[in-house]
């Protein structure tokens, strides 16, 4: 429980406890009324008029607290709210700037996989195209609790896609011992790219930006389909050799087992 919180907490049992005195105050005033009429009415004021001179001068204090703890928190409030948004534009830019950069390597090696069949990269590559590694996201890694969930996990879901995609360009270049698919970067770049689109519009219209395009990614997404396609037809042909496979199987044990049979008789 914060100190905010207990500070509210302890003015709401203030406040209900000045309601019951109020209460009592107004029922003693009520039972005068009744029982013996205006002279027991001024003789009941008379003798509190000191406990209720105490009582509205606490009053009028406990309302100038809770008039400054409102103040306070609307204060706080606006100082988070002012804190989201420098945090969103931060990340925001950081964002613009990495997925531009990874959608132009993407676009690259696509175009590589359509004009040879060795879409491997070499190590010139990979030295001048592999994305950078983020500077602000990680400076800011304690912070980002504050957003809300929706941003927060855009925000994590693409320097997830970006760090897989990092790694997947080495996956497919010369420097790698085994060699992978294009995919292994085309995939997670693509993510990246496309999948953080409505975050960015969200903060571009909360802190007024100009509206991002998307990076052009070239043929990535015809190179992708290509692989999924190929992947797909593999493991139907894995399928049909699989069930020719144990068709085979069956007919030899029934061949077995009718041919014991018949050696018996």
């Amino acid at each position: 429980m914060t100190m905010g919180t207990r500070l509210y907490t302890l003015l709401k049992v203030v406040e209900v406890l000045l309601l019951l005195v109020l209460g009592a105050l107004f029922i003693t005033i009520v039972g005068g009324v009744v029982s013996g009429g205006q002279a027991r009415i001024y003789a009941e004021t008379k003798t509190w008029q000191t406990g209720i001179g105490a009582f509205l001068g606490f009053l009028a204090l406990v309302t100038g607290v809770l008039f400054n703890f409102w103040l306070m928190r609307a204060r706080d409030d606006r100082i988070l709210q002012d804190e989201k948004r420098a945090l969103l534009a931060a990340i925001y830019g950081e964002i613009v700037v990495l997925r531009e950069r990874l959608a132009s390597a993407s676009k690259i090696v696509a175009h590589y996989h359509m004009i040879r069949d060795d879409e491997r990269i070499d190590t010139e590559f990979l030295r001048n195209y592999t994305p950078t590694e983020p500077q602000v996201y990680p400076s800011v890694l304690n912070r980002v609790g504050i957003l809300n969930p929706n941003d927060l996990w855009s925000i994590v879901s693409f320097f997830s896609s970006y760090q897989e995609a990092r790694g997947g360009l080495y996956m497919i270049s010369t420097e790698s011992e085994t060699r992978y698919a294009a995919t292994a970067f085309l995939k997670p770049a693509r993510d990246a790219v496309v999948r953080v689109e409505s975050f960015l519009e969200r903060i571009e219209k909360l802190i007024g930006f100009e509206q991002s395009t998307r990076p052009d990614l070239g043929d990535t997404e015809d190179v992708i389909w290509e692989y999924e396609e190929l992947d797909r037809l593999y493991k139907e042909e894995a399928e049909e050799r699989a069930r020719r496979f144990k068709e085979e199987i069956r007919r030899s044990r029934e061949d077995l087992t009718n041919g014991g049979r018949s050696s018996t008789d």
